[in-house]
């Protein structure tokens, strides 16, 4: 009797038979969803994103620093290198968060809820087949168009917009989403740690923006705002979204593979108006609704595992 050999698994077909990564990246999600709210709220206290963003690697990176120490030495970025750093923090870190708020500043808010996840997602899945050679499915492929749809129909509309700055903002908006999908592959095919990527992306982004934000404004953030308010941002942005959230969500793209990881972000404009709807009152349209099952149904179409095939047999009499 003689067997086929058995075909090696694609990636994350392994990972979806554990739930943890899954769970994790779910978990993740909801945390950057709450941080829209967190940050709306700030918005209204006076905090300025350039304030947000210090509290947020500042903190973050205070806290990750025993993680590059007890896996190697901050000289040697915990193991990864200051070459490879640099590269994470460019797709990953301040630079991205600040070409994110760019967008953000030229173009509506409905247009980021589309473009960022929707190149992010399409850019992981086509990226990850071009250099992970992760099979494009067609479920995926189906998957990936009802996702889109979805957040078009969550965000209230299309994105086609004649005045030049917010076509700007919008490059910018879709600029971002593709520096995160090419951090994801940069994760993936460096093997990089959640734990070790986490903190050193808090670190380098906080030696690239603390310096000029300090130069600038100085500590005039503690004379314009209460404390109580400064330290629970500081909690906000520094811990459960700079530590908690991207440790969980750099693991889920480790384990995971980044086509799959792709598709995580894309929930985030629709647990963002559920959440603004539960905690802040505001409406949430049958539009917004049906594009938020649409959404739902892509990423479950999308993420199902490819269905394993029995290795053929043959017999010899």
């Amino acid at each position: 009797m003689t067997a086929e050999p058995a075909q090696l698994p694609h990636p994350g077909q392994k990972a979806f038979r554990d739930p943890i990564p899954y769970a994790g990246a779910l978990v993740a999600m909801v945390l950057f969803a709450g941080n829209y709210i967190a940050g709306r709220h700030a918005a209204g206290l006076g905090f300025s994103p350039a304030d947000l963003v210090a509290l947020r690697y500042g903190i973050a990176a205070v806290a990750t620093l025993p993680l590059l120490l007890r896996h190697g030495s901050v000289a040697q970025l915990g193991g990864i290198g200051w070459r490879r750093g640099l590269a994470l923090v460019v797709f990953a870190g301040a630079p991205y968060t600040a070409i994110g708020f760019a967008g953000l500043a030229l173009a509506p808010a409905g247009h980021g809820a589309v473009l960022n996840p929707g190149a992010m997602m399409v850019a992981g899945v086509v990226l990850s087949a071009v250099f992970l050679g992760e099979p494009l499915r067609a479920p995926v492929l189906a998957g990936m168009a009802a996702v889109l749809a979805g957040l078009v129909l969550v965000a209230g509309g299309g994105i086609a917009h004649g005045d030049p700055a917010v076509r700007i903002g919008d490059l910018l908006l879709a600029g971002s989403g593709l520096q995160y999908a090419i951090f994801m592959i940069l994760v993936r095919r460096w093997k990089i740690g959640a734990l070790q990527g986490t903190a050193a992306i808090n670190l380098l982004s906080a030696l690239i923006w603390l310096p000029p934000y300090l130069a600038t404004t100085g500590m005039s953030l503690f004379d314009r705002l209460p404390l109580v308010d400064i330290l629970l941002q500081a909690g906000l942005q520094g811990i459960v979204i700079g530590v908690l959230a991207g440790i969980l969500y750099v693991h889920a793209v480790g384990s995971l593979g980044p086509a799959r990881a792709a598709f995580f972000p894309a929930s985030l404009p629709v647990l963002g108006t559920v959440l603004a709807a539960l905690l802040l009152g505001e409406p949430m349209t049958l539009l917004q609704a049906g594009g938020a099952l649409a959404v739902c149904a892509g990423m479950i179409v999308a993420l199902k595992p490819a269905r394993r095939r029995e290795p053929a047999i043959s017999r010899r009499a």
